[in-house]
């Protein structure tokens, strides 16, 4: 802007100097006597000054111009309508003067409001009345570009131009009628626009039937297209999207055979279509008084389906069972608060799109909250545009289907649909059998760990890299039409959605060919790069291995304990499941050595560990100032009595530290241990062997098998804490989201403070568990302070995206912290893999099919598959 600030006095010279116009009062060209130059017209272009009557011939056929005349006696131009010089605007003759009209007469014209886009005209019109075809006014107004706001005795006409130029802006920038009609009266009269006309009512009728004329025209209903395109629903002004597959269309029919002997199963991501489905309270309705004559112009023809057939669904509807979430981690979102529903009659709606292209293909209203009877409309309307791509359930061979709650909703779907008016649906059976319900990824982040196996886009075969959150950022897009929207009548609200999400469908084919280019270019480069990280975990797995888990099925499944198992999860050791296989450890050594510590070193290395907790526990109810001096003595009482009891049994299996122990005198500085006040039993060491940091020290004490021990409980430790950890974040999110919405009075706000303040402190419990379990691996020499494979727990590493709350500002920059990703869990520090490993068959497994999918199907698999099918597209 440098160079603009330095020449900001011109341009504002520049402007003002527009105000006045050199040649006023001088001699018309014209050559009439008495003819001067007192009028311009600044909608022309290098317009000069000139008389009334030059300045009418010149304006024949620009009637919808602006006059500014100069007034002598104040110094400076006013703005007026053509009118006041004369002018009548002749209808019928193609901008000619009428021969039958008396244009001295101003009864042989009438006084009209016409808005243009430059303002709001009063000015007067001339309708012709020979000829031997006598055409209405209502006619003659749209020969000449304009359409009437009543189809009788029009007082009151919109140009075409005007017309276009408000949907434009209701489009891109989801402008209201009123604030339009503000701004057309301010730009009349800047000065005094609340004296200008506010033809408010017939200029939304207007708009009302030219947004259906350009719908009707921009689908091609206007010209017929479904003589053309059969595949489309008739009469359907959809804009359907242009790049999913359509044997007979934009594929050969003759060449698309999935059911074929040649087909080559590797490519089936070809022949998926992928739909999403989410609901949207942000496009409410008003419950207010309707005009009983408003009739809607798009019933059934657009993205809503017929009225009258979803209502009578609706009423007919009666749930089998309770609609309740069968996903722990989805119970908040039932709690939702109806307040936010209150004096609306329409609570928001349910959209299906085409997941992959962002393409809008259904919609419906929801009444009473978000049921499974809208969704399963909206999704049976999906299903019935998809049926000439599905060619009777043939040309396709799945229907990958997205929904924030497919792990219920999907449960009952066939029985639902067995119902009418689905169950009379060609196909509608086979269609629902290729149906495959997953969870888009991030909401997949707030179901329970179950879920993120059975409906996870990652770990689904032929989903490419389809996130299934397209669908949410069109909702952010076009919320803010629906502060209009709620106030309108129920046709028209219908009809402006409709328009406002097939614009967004049109845009969407617009940018597709720049989009398809810069994605495949992409993908190319981050799928070699994938490619050969694999190929290279591979070799170090080895040959054998590799063989035997490629043939490892990939679907999720239940076992004998009703749990759901996947060869993608891995299942972390606990410290109970090291304990016991520790103890059995310990037998065998005991038997071979006729050792007398049968079993006993892994039980007291345990119960170490549990005092150690509640050492931890109380120091942390201590900092925070949590008890009072009678249950902080009480809780003092019941640890002392565990560290006596702990150190007995320390000094008879390990003597050599029975002075340490004993007569250590905390104060000692000349120790190399560190004490703290032997009051305080919070605050004492339990010398374990990770207390003495140094191997030699452990190895003159006799504690180099208590080390071990301590080792493998330290690492089942650092596991728990972690999976702790993740379930108390988890609980938090929830939690703050029903406090948000459901906490208005001051009771209720305490006990939800207080109730989350308790779960955090337990998570800050869990990450100090953690950090502490860390540090005693660091101080066992098993990994350095710097290590990956136990990383440091720091505070942002805890964060995790809340999708049960509105998206803040930078949050899609954010990325989640390492303790939700699974690197870690795989311990896997070092470039020799297959010597970290060793000995970890299951840990061993899980690793390579994760890199197997990440690599392949994930990103080099979903990049030959998206490498595929952007270049099937392109073709297309």
């Amino acid at each position: 802007m440098q160079n603009f600030a330095t020449l900001e006095s011109k341009i504002a010279g520049a402007v003002v100097a527009t105000a006045h116009t050199c040649h006023v009062n001088e001699p018309c060209s014209c050559g009439n006597p008495d003819s001067v130059r007192t009028v311009r017209c600044t909608d022309c272009l290098h317009s000069l000054p000139t008389c009334s009557n030059c300045f009418l011939d010149n304006h024949l056929r620009c009637p919808l111009h602006w006059v500014e005349l100069f007034k002598p006696d104040i110094g400076f131009f006013i703005r007026l309508d053509i009118s006041e010089l004369g002018y009548v605007l002749t209808l019928g003759h193609n901008g000619d003067r009428c021969p039958s009209a008396l244009y001295d007469d101003k009864s042989s014209s009438t006084s009209m409001t016409i808005m243009h886009v430059n303002g709001i005209h009063s000015t007067r019109v001339a309708f012709c009345n020979c000829g031997a075809v006598h055409k209405s006014c209502f006619d003659q107004l749209l020969e000449a570009r304009m359409l009437a706001g009543t189809t009788t005795k029009p007082e009151t006409a919109f140009t075409f131009e005007c017309l276009e130029d408000f949907i434009q802006h209701s489009l891109t920038s989801k402008k209201s009628a009123q604030d339009y009609m503000w701004a057309k009266r301010r730009q009349t009269n800047p000065l005094a626009p609340h004296t200008v006309k506010n033809p408010m009512q017939p200029f939304i009728c207007a708009c009302r039937v030219w947004r259906i004329h350009r719908i009707k025209l921009f689908s091609g209903q206007r010209h017929g297209i479904d003589k053309l395109f059969t595949f489309r629903p008739p009469g359907s002004v959809i804009q359907p999207c242009l790049v999913c597959p359509t044997p007979g269309f934009n594929v050969p029919a003759e060449e698309w055979d999935p059911d074929g002997e040649d087909w080559n199963h590797q490519f089936d991501h070809l022949a998926t279509i992928f739909i999403s489905e989410d609901g949207h309270f942000g496009l409410q309705r008003k419950k207010k008084i309707d005009d009983p004559d408003d009739v809607g112009l798009l019933d059934g023809l657009g993205l809503f389906p017929v009225e009258s057939e979803y209502r009578r669904v609706l009423k007919d509807y009666e749930a089998s069972s309770p609609e309740k979430s069968t996903c722990s981690k989805f119970n908040a979102i039932a709690m939702q608060s109806k307040l936010k529903f209150k004096g609306s009659v329409i609570t928001g709606v349910v959209g299906g799109m085409c997941a992959r292209h962002s393409v809008f293909l259904s919609m419906v209203d929801l009444d009473k909250g978000e049921r499974y009877i809208n969704a399963d409309y909206a999704l049976w309307m999906m299903l019935q545009q998809l049926q000439h791509s599905l060619q009777g359930a043939k040309a396709i061979k799945r229907i990958v289907f997205m929904y924030d709650i497919s792990c219920q909703f999907s449960k009952n779907l066939k029985a639902r649909f067995a119902q009418e008016p689905f169950v009379n649906t060609p196909n509608i059976s086979e269609m629902l059998d290729m149906l495959v319900p997953l969870v888009p990824k991030l909401h997949l982040e707030g179901h329970k760990s179950d879920c993120k196996y059975r409906y996870s886009l990652n770990y689904t075969d032929c989903c490419c890299r389809t996130d299934g959150e397209a669908i949410e950022r069109a909702w952010a897009e076009n919320k803010p039409i629906g502060s209009s929207s709620k106030e309108m009548n129920h046709g028209h609200r219908h009809e402006v959605l409709t328009a406002q999400f097939n614009d967004w469908n049109w845009s969407k084919m617009l940018n597709t060919p720049t989009y398809l280019s810069t994605q495949l270019a992409k993908n190319r480069i981050g799928r070699d790069k994938k490619l050969a990280e694999f190929l290279q975990h591979s070799v170090n797995c080895g040959r054998e291995n590799v063989e035997v888990w490629e043939k490892q099925s990939t679907k999720p499944s239940l076992n004998a304990k009703g749990e759901w198992t996947s060869v993608y999860r891995h299942e972390m050791e606990t410290q109970e499941t090291v304990l016991n296989k520790l103890i059995e450890l310990s037998e065998e050594r005991s038997t071979r050595r006729d050792d007398s510590l049968n079993g006993v070193l892994p039980i007291f290395m345990n119960k170490a560990l549990k005092v150690e907790q509640q050492q931890r526990a109380l120091r942390l109810k201590v900092a925070k100032s949590e008890l009072t001096v009678k249950e902080l003595t009480s809780e003092r009482l019941r640890l002392r009595k565990s560290l006596n009891d702990l150190r007995e049994t320390y000094v008879v299996i390990c003597p050599k530290l029975r002075d340490i122990i004993l007569y250590t005198n905390p104060k000692d500085t000349s120790s190399n241990l560190k004490h703290s006040d032997y009051n305080d039993p919070e605050c004492q060491l339990l010398f374990l062997p990770s207390h003495f940091k140094n191997a030699e020290t452990r190895a003159r004490y006799g504690l180099d098998e208590f080390a071990e021990v301590e080792l493998a409980l330290r690492k089942g430790q650092a596991h728990d804490a972690i999976r702790d950890l993740q379930d108390a974040i988890l609980h938090i999110k929830s939690c703050i989201g029903v406090k948000y919405k459901n906490s208005g009075s001051q009771e209720r706000n305490i006990r939800s403070t207080k109730y989350i303040r308790a779960i955090r402190n337990r998570k800050d419990g869990w990450a100090e568990k953690y950090r502490h379990a860390r540090q005693c691996l660091v101080d066992l020499g098993h990994i350095d302070a710097e290590s990956e494979r136990f990383p440091r727990l720091a505070d942002e590493d805890m964060y995790l995206k809340n999708i049960q709350e509105d998206a803040s500002l930078g949050q899609a920059s954010q990325l989640a912290g390492w303790i939700w990703g699974t690197q870690w869990f795989q311990e896997n520090g070092g470039k020799d893999l297959k010597s970290v490993l060793e000995g970890m068959s299951s840990c061993y497994i899980r690793f390579w099919l994760r890199c197997l999918y990440q690599v392949l199907q994930g990103n080099a698999f979903y990049g030959i598959e998206t490498e595929r099918i952007l270049y099937d597209i392109s073709r297309r």
